[in-house]
């Protein structure tokens, strides 16, 4: 099959990306662990466990945050439902908190725990195949919407590949070592956001513990308006906060019913004049019917092309481009989408850009692709996009295309974007793979009438209440701008990163002369899912939530977690009141005796090695556990095939 084919070659690639340096695990046998009939593995941090404890306790966020509040002082990775309830009570019991980790991916390291927390890791606990952790309920009709069941413990790629093999699709984002329980919990804000609007909208239920250690059932359309509540909070009011995700249900399109689907994905190299004419299609693409979705992606020094390139990579620009054919088999593909994808060719056409040869996912406008197989080229398939620490933002804006070119979005963004380019190619130095700054840099436009993203969040439940707490869906263009940097290799890298980024955000906020909006930065709208700056939410949760949406997550809080809270255990929490901002360091502070590894690769090679250790190391696990998901696979095909020859 392609899906196979292709995820054979995604498995392959990344795997050899960087070097391995996996270590023999030496945890705690169950009788030893100091939680009571948990049978998962077990970390203390003063155990003597050597770099077992360090391996587990790796973050994301842990080269760019504080390593003193990502320093649990146990770590228990579950391997069941039994397990969650057994972290959960003990938790309660002895009045700590528990901040839980499907993949760990929060930016600002808030799923994480430190002084006398823990760790809950679910990662490895709801990924078994043969034991239902993967289900397709099959439609009652042939207009019966599919539903599937799927652990949290998956990734994105994973889920993406079994899908593709039913023909089924959810639409979801394209990092894909993400894990499905925070995908689910931030949104799931993908490339087909306009046409089927967030992966969370299609969550149909949940299975998820909660502070009592109880294990409950949460519908979406409940009888029971304290489960709806929990409903609601739990789909975007912040991760972990309310319990321990388990399962979802899943609400899953079908290839079949958009058969004339289309998509255009390729790289481009990079140019300031096709950068420039191809930000300038962004803002109409609000005005367009809702099949339409468009995405840019600037990769400042493309790592992820193969490795056996022996000169410097240099910038390119990615196109993702759908049409989505959401009216089905009758719909045809048009005049007017030809032309559309024609105008994107031409925006590099005419900028001199040049096709990248050798592209490994490429899509071409000009022939059908199913949906499930878009979904799975879409994504990138690494652990992260450079081995480096970073300086992450997100901004969005509400504004419609009219206002959007009132301001000269376009042509700013496409200026900034240049300057980071332009100091990124004097910075490289002959040979080298990536500099000692890159940049990976997303801009969308998720907005309009027509959007199924701005749709979704009208919807309400049977009391007229919001379903879901996600914020801002009337947002239009968004731009990630994740910018790392290498210290080492250049001690100026840091600063270069963070002035280019003040420069960026003077340009995007300010009463009257904003590019994404007039309000004042502490005061622009944040997504769960790249959250920056001060983390304390008592400061900041007018710029995640409204007042309304607020109020309602803090009584909801009160009411599934009450005093003393289980989750979680850091001040990203609804309910922390406002304080002293929660920031990260300039230099954050390292403590030797509980990172050994950590301290030694800082030490002798620098801080990014401590993010080239690490990945090698998850590459490893990521590598077993697809392995392990591929074997089951194949014995479910060769059990059905037998069944067919009898």
């Amino acid at each position: 099959m392609i899906a196979s084919k292709f995820g054979q070659f995604l498995l392959s690639f990344f795997i050899t990306l960087l070097p391995l340096a996996f270590l023999a695990s030496g945890y705690k046998s169950a009788d030893e662990c100091p939680v009571k009939e948990f049978n998962g593995k077990c970390f203390e941090r003063n155990d003597g466990n050597g770099t077992e404890y360090e391996n587990w306790c790796y973050q994301y966020a842990s080269t760019s945050m504080n390593y003193d509040q990502m320093k649990p002082s146990l770590i228990l990775v579950a391997s069941s439902t039994a397990d969650v309830i057994a972290a959960v009570r003990f938790a309660r019991a002895k009045r700590v908190n528990v901040a839980v980790r499907s993949g760990g991916h929060q930016f600002s390291g808030a799923s994480s725990a430190s002084r006398k927390n823990i760790q809950l890791d679910v990662s490895q606990a709801f990924r078994n195949v043969s034991a239902g952790d993967f289900a397709v309920s099959e439609p009652n009709g042939n207009n019966g919407s599919v539903a599937v069941r799927v652990g949290i413990s998956f990734t994105l790629l994973e889920f993406f590949l079994m899908m593709t093999e039913k023909g089924l699709f959810v639409p979801a984002g394209i990092c894909g070592n993400v894990h499905l329980g925070g995908h689910a919990q931030t949104g799931g804000y993908g490339v087909a956001i306009r046409a089927f609007g967030l992966f969370a909208d299609h969550v149909l239920a949940f299975d998820i513990i909660t502070a009592d250690g109880e294990a409950l059932r949460v519908e979406r359309d409940s009888n029971d308006r304290h489960k709806r509540d929990l409903y609601y909070a739990v789909l975007g009011g912040s991760p972990g906060n309310f319990g321990v995700l388990t399962h979802i249900t899943l609400q899953a399109h079908r290839d079949n019913d958009h058969p004339n689907s289309r998509a255009f994905h390729a790289a481009y190299t990079y140019t300031y004049a096709s950068a420039r004419n191809a930000l300038g299609l962004l803002p109409e693409v609000s005005e367009l019917g809702q099949d339409y979705d468009l995405v840019f992606t600037l990769v400042s020094g493309n790592q992820s092309m193969p490795d056996n390139l022996s000169v410097p990579v240099p910038p390119i620009l990615i196109v993702y481009a759908q049409w989505s054919n959401i009216g089905g088999p009758s719909q045809q593909f048009d005049a007017n989408a030809t032309d559309w994808f024609k105008g994107i060719e031409a925006a590099f056409e005419r900028g001199g850009s040049v096709r990248v040869s050798g592209y490994p996912r490429l899509m071409e406008w000009n022939v059908t692709t199913p949906l499930s197989q878009m979904h799975l080229k879409w994504t990138f398939p690494a652990i992260r996009e450079y081995a480096m620490p970073y300086e992450k933002r997100l901004y969005i804006s509400n504004w419609d295309s009219a206002e959007l070119q009132k301001r000269g979005w376009s042509d700013w963004m496409a200026d900034q974007l240049n300057k980071f380019v332009v100091a990124r190619n004097e910075d490289q130095q002959q040979n080298q793979r990536a500099a000692s700054f890159e940049m990976v840099s997303q801009q969308q436009n998720a907005g309009g009438a027509a959007s199924a993203f701005y749709r979704n969040g009208l919807r309400t439940d049977r009391d007229g209440r919001n379903l879901t707490a996600f914020s801002w869906r009337d947002m239009t263009v968004a731009g990630t701008f994740d910018a790392f940097f290498n210290t080492t290799a250049n001690p100026k890298a840091h600063q270069s990163v963070l002035d280019w980024h003040d420069d960026t955000m003077k340009g995007a906020f300010g009463p009257g002369g904003g590019h994404f909006s007039d309000l004042t930065p502490e005061n622009v709208p944040k997504l769960l899912l790249e959250s920056y700056g001060d983390r304390r939410m008592g400061n900041v949760w007018h710029q995640y939530h409204t007042k309304a949406q607020y109020d309602r997550l803090l009584a909801i809080k009160r009411a599934v977690d009450p005093a003393p809270t289980v989750f979680t255990p850091n001040n990203f929490s609804v309910g922390v009141p406002a304080g002293e901002p929660d920031l990260a360091p300039d230099s954050p502070w390292l403590p030797v005796a509980a990172f050994p590894v950590t301290a030694r690769l800082i030490r002798e090679s620098g801080l990014a090695a401590v993010d080239l250790y690490f990945v090698g190391w998850m590459l490893e696990g990521q590598q077993n556990a697809i392995n392990k998901t591929e074997t089951v696979r194949g014995q479910r095909k060769m059990a059905k095939e037998k069944q067919q020859k009898q």
